[in-house]
């Protein structure tokens, strides 16, 4: 499998002369654990998708790091002690600027910085 992830259970069991059901309860007991499984998902295409960089200063580093885990598309967090830094990939810059703004006004964001890079596309 290391060569083709989604090889199907039932080939890698013919191939080792086991039960695909030994197979596949190998895989995600002994081996899927010991993975970093990343998602890169873009349900509209990776080209639809504008890329911000956020540093956000909070006490709730763990609430939010487990909030934006339910984002629906590839987010790369990096958790520090009394921040994150969020690479998150959307659609609308302004909407993902209200919502942080939102949380500030609540309490949940301290302070924050959004770095978005400029494309060729619009100089």
């Amino acid at each position: 499998m290391r060569g083709n992830i989604r090889k199907p259970f039932a080939k890698v069991g013919k191939e080792t002369n086991l039960d695909h059901k030994t197979v596949k309860k190998y895989f995600y007991e002994t081996i899927l654990p010991c993975c970093a499984v990343n998602y890169y998902f873009f349900p509209h295409g990776f080209d639809t998708y504008r890329q911000t960089l956020l540093q956000i200063m909070t006490d709730y580093e763990t609430e939010l790091v487990k909030a934006f885990e339910h984002l629906s598309r590839t987010t790369y967090i990096y958790p520090f002690e009394k921040e994150i830094w969020v690479d998150v990939f959307h659609r609308d810059c302004n909407r993902l600027m209200k919502v942080i703004q939102k949380l500030e006004e609540i309490g949940v964001v301290e302070k924050y910085k959004g770095h978005t890079p400029i494309s060729c596309e619009e100089i």
